[in-house]
């Protein structure tokens, strides 16, 4: 009695096997349609570009507020700045 037991737990769970496999065949049909794939890649790029937009701005509004904190704001917009820029580029360019 065993035996006929274990047959028939055995087809039951070969039966299942078949539809599950089908299952996932049917899922995996459907997520490699052309369309469906266009459709994510366009939404994944969209998000992306939107989320680096948003951190790239907190990141600016961020360190803009640390330099009027700090007071480089006043350093970087004077001409003393520029003028020692000038200066070190003229030093440092070899004359010929």
């Amino acid at each position: 009695m065993n035996e006929l037991e274990t047959i028939t737990s055995e087809e039951v769970g070969t039966g299942r096997l078949a539809e599950e496999v089908a299952r996932v065949a049917d899922v995996l049909e459907k997520q490699n349609k052309l369309s469906r794939r266009l459709f994510l890649g366009i939404v994944f790029g969209v998000g992306t570009a939107i989320g680096a937009s948003i951190i790239a701005s907190i990141l600016i509004l961020a360190f803009s507020r640390i330099m009027t904190a700090v007071g480089l704001d006043t350093l970087v917009d004077s001409n003393q700045l520029k003028n020692l820029v000038e200066h070190q580029l003229e030093q440092q360019t070899p004359q010929e």
